[in-house]
C-alpha cells in the first residue's frame, strides 16, 4: 500500500527548489531513456534548477578549476532512475553525447 506524507507547513525555499529541479530533470531523463531504450547510464550537465537545488540544500560537490557539475543517471528499471551529482571535466565534443561507458564510469566513479 502506498504511503502518503502530509507536510505540516509549506515547503521552504530549498524544498521548492528541489521539487522543481527533480520534476524538470525527471522529464529530461525520461525522454532520453525513451529515445535510447538500450542505455542504462546517462551523464549530462546539471541544469540551472539542479544547481540551485544543490546550493539551497548545501549539497554542492566541490568544483575544482576547469570542471563543471554533471548529473549522472542510472536507470535501474524502466521509469526508475537514480541521480548523482559530480564535478568532472569532459572533453567539449562529448558534452552533449557522453558515451554509455563514460556515463557509467561517471556514475559509479571513485
Amino acid at each position: 500500500m502506498p504511503t502518503t506524507t502530509f507536510l505540516r507547513k509549506p515547503p521552504n525555499y530549498a524544498a521548492r527548489a528541489a521539487i522543481k529541479a527533480d520534476t524538470e530533470a525527471a522529464a529530461l531523463d525520461a525522454a532520453f531513456f525513451k529515445q535510447n531504450p538500450t542505455r542504462q547510464y546517462r551523464a549530462r550537465l546539471a541544469t540551472s534548477e539542479e544547481l540551485a537545488k544543490l546550493t539551497a540544500c548545501n549539497a554542492m560537490p566541490p568544483i575544482p578549476d576547469g570542471m563543471q557539475v554533471w548529473t549522472c543517471i542510472c536507470q535501474v528499471a524502466p521509469g526508475m532512475r537514480v541521480r548523482r551529482y559530480r564535478a568532472a571535466a569532459v572533453l567539449p565534443w562529448l558534452t552533449h553525447c557522453v558515451p554509455e561507458e563514460t556515463a557509467c564510469y561517471m556514475f559509479n566513479g571513485d
